[in-house]
């Protein structure tokens, strides 16, 4: 019995072991978009030869309904060559399979790729030059081109600026040698004008190829501008220009002038023209009493010269602008009645009706002007009437008429008139997410008392984002004390605050408070050059922390919240700060170190050491040296109520640099991202004395001292 057992399983053992069909190579193994090639596919234990519907897939083609098999030869039971023409696909790599009644459906991943096509190009014309009215063979030598195996082949030469009826030319005949290698015979036309000019080829797979100014033609003398007079004028004026060429031909058809300042709007400013011989012809012109000063090209077009011109050939001077030059008195006292003489430049008083205003922001300041009397064009007198409440400032003049418009003299006319309320300062100017507080909000000739009833908000984005009060109490005329609670949820960043009362209407300071994370982990570097030192400022904060975890990047850490360290190599270092709060919000922190000031690297042969110090130290230095920086300039420096703060190259849409101001005991009195090359700051409640003004992005840090006037 076991032998009979032992028999049937030897006989059995040949299908029980039988070895998966399988494919094993494709070659060619890549190709590019419709190139037709033969690729053979190899298979192990498969059987091609002896199964019924064999069947040959590239994945590029599957899903789309279209065959790209062109036909399929089996060679034996493990070789299938099949010719294939390669569609538009995605560069990549794609699977390959067969499927037939005995091996069923095998596959090899990714076999093979469709790549890039090699870059085309046309690499030579021979001969490249030729005469008027010869004919001749030119041959044309590509690379990696179709010329045999494409669509609609041409070959032209483009005989731009040569006249219209003979712009491109095409072969009278051609001869395709092979896909690289093609003949073109070509008569050149007898009005051609000497000069070199485009030749190419093109065809469906190729497109467009062609040699710039590959081919010269020895031909008729080229037509030019020589001159043209005048050759200025001012703008509105009209009147009539020569122009005179050289090889031209201004008695052909349709022969037109252009003047370049009329290209852009496309007003015909030619009134007539004359021609008046093959190289002269006369233009009746206006020229746009708006046109800008500068120079313009002149331009002529026929039928036989095509177009020509001479560039920079006609300047036009623009009409002066009306602007006020002047205000004289310039200054006032609320409740006075006075005559003002108000002088003008390029303007028509005499000639229009005038009113005039005063402003401030755009808004009207209530200061009244009558008896308002042209003495020239350029000169008016008005009395004008300022108000008793008018504020103290300093005013825009607009004067308005008929023919200027609206002409105005930038903050040229003071008033000395009651004192202007204002928010001098919030304290505290920051707080954290979550919490409730006091802030202390300081203003000046404000009537908090009296007014009875004052209206406190937090605004952030211009009210996109609010933080109401719990309650506001007024201490005295210039005080309010506001308990408010920050949401848990509030947007982090600066809020201006905003208090509104019947009598000094709405006071804003913006950017005057920051709601920050409840956890905020941060520090700024300053760099010693002398010890070779780094220096690392935590921010004023750090109160509301109860564990720091300091990580060197060289492999120590501190949990020290004021560590000092020394490094022993001389690279850069990812100085990271973890806090944990109180209430076990996490936050981290992480600056590369080792550059200086102006971000270089520094090295040193015994490496450098770093420390971390109160926030509030960092500033002791800066009022002694500030940083200086070509690309940052503030002015006027005194600053009265304004400070102009003007960049160069440092503000880019993914990189708004911080904008702060402090004091220089370290605090910050405004803050706000600088999304602009310039802006002029209101520093009008800062008291007098030395501010600091930084500027933080991604590259470091820039600070300058300024003063404020009192």
């Amino acid at each position: 019995m076991k032998k009979a057992l032992l028999f049937l399983s030897y006989l059995f053992l040949p299908f029980m072991i039988t070895a998966q069909p399988s494919l094993i190579s494709v070659s060619p193994d890549s190709a590019y978009a419709l190139k037709v090639l033969d690729v053979t596919i190899t298979g192990n234990n498969t059987h091609f030869n002896t199964s019924n519907g064999t069947v040959v897939k590239f994945g590029f083609d599957q899903g789309t309904g279209t065959t790209v098999i062109n036909k399929t030869t089996i060679v034996d039971a493990s070789t299938i060559i099949a010719n294939v023409t390669i569609p538009f696909a995605g560069f990549g790599a794609y699977d390959v399979s067969v499927n037939n009644s005995t091996d069923g459906l095998i596959t090899l991943p990714n076999a093979f790729k469709l790549v890039a096509p090699p870059p085309r190009s046309l690499i030579s014309v021979t001969p490249s030059s030729a005469t008027i009215g010869q004919t001749l063979t030119i041959t044309f030598r590509g690379q990696n081109t179709s010329f045999k195996s494409t669509f609609s082949p041409d070959a032209f030469i483009e005989l731009r600026g040569a006249g219209v009826f003979f712009n491109t030319i095409h072969p009278n005949s051609m001869n395709i040698l092979n896909d690289t290698l093609m003949e073109a015979t070509f008569t050149i036309p007898s009005k051609t004008f000497t000069g070199d000019y485009n030749i190419g080829v093109s065809n469906s797979t190729d497109g467009y190829q062609y040699i710039l100014k590959g081919f010269h033609v020895n031909g008729l003398p080229v037509p030019e501008i020589s001159s043209v007079a005048p050759n200025s004028s001012n703008a509105g004026k009209v009147l009539t220009v020569t122009i005179t060429g050289n090889n031209t031909h201004f008695k052909s058809n349709g022969t037109t002038v252009i003047f370049g300042f009329n290209q852009a709007t496309g007003t015909n400013i030619v009134n007539f023209s004359n021609v008046i011989s093959e190289s002269v012809i006369e233009a009746n012109i206006t020229v746009p009493s708006t046109q800008p000063t500068g120079y313009y090209n002149v331009f002529v077009e026929d039928s036989i010269d095509g177009v020509v011109r001479l560039d920079s050939a006609f300047h036009v001077t623009a009409i002066p602008l009306p602007e006020i030059i002047s205000i004289s008195p310039s200054a006032a006292n609320a409740g006075d009645t006075l005559e003002v003489t108000i002088q003008g430049k390029n303007t028509h008083f005499a000639s229009g009706n005038n009113t005039i205003d005063f402003k401030y922001n755009l808004v009207s300041s209530g200061i009244y002007a009558y008896s308002i009397t042209p003495i020239s064009e350029t000169s008016l007198k008005a009395v004008i009437i300022v108000p008793p409440l008018t504020k103290t400032r300093v005013y825009t003049v607009e004067v308005t008429n008929t023919i200027d418009g609206t002409l105005k003299l930038q903050s040229n006319f003071s008033v000395n008139g009651i004192p202007i309320p204002y928010i001098g300062s919030v304290t505290p100017p920051v707080s954290a997410a979550g919490q409730t507080l006091d802030v202390t909000i300081s203003g000046v000739s404000t009537h908090f008392q009296q007014a009875g009833s004052n209206s406190v908000s937090f605004s952030f984005n211009q009210g996109s984002s609010t933080i109401s009060t719990n309650s506001v109490t007024a201490l005295n005329d210039s005080s309010l004390k506001v308990n408010l609670t920050i949401p848990q949820h509030a947007t982090i960043g600066n809020y201006s605050v905003i208090v509104e009362n019947a009598t000094d209407g709405k006071l804003e300071k913006n950017n005057s408070f920051q709601v920050i994370k409840k956890c905020h982990a941060f520090y700024k570097t300053t760099y010693d050059a002398a010890n070779n030192t780094f220096t690392l400022a935590l921010d004023s904060l750090t109160s509301l922390e109860t564990f720091f975890y300091w990580d060197f990047g060289d492999g120590t850490t501190s949990t020290d919240k004021l560590p000092e360290h020394t490094f022993t190599s001389d690279t850069l270092y990812n100085v990271c700060l973890k806090i944990i709060t109180s209430a076990g919000d996490t936050c981290n922190y992480c600056h590369i170190i080792g550059k200086d000031s102006l971000g270089n690297p520094v090295t040193k042969v015994k490496g450098f050491s770093t420390k971390v110090v109160p926030y509030i130290s960092i500033f002791t230095e800066i009022t002694e040296e500030p940083v200086t920086d070509a690309r940052v300039q503030i002015y006027p420096n005194p600053a009265g109520e304004f400070l102009n703060v003007a960049t160069r190259n440092i503000v880019t849409p993914t990189d708004y640099p911080v904008l702060s101001i402090y004091s220089v005991d370290g605090k910050l009195l405004l803050q706000q991202l600088l999304v602009s090359d310039f802006i002029q700051l209101n520093i009008h409640g800062l008291a007098g004395g030395m501010y600091i003004l930084e500027l933080e992005n991604n590259e470091h840090a820039r600070r300058l001292k300024f003063i404020k006037q009192q």
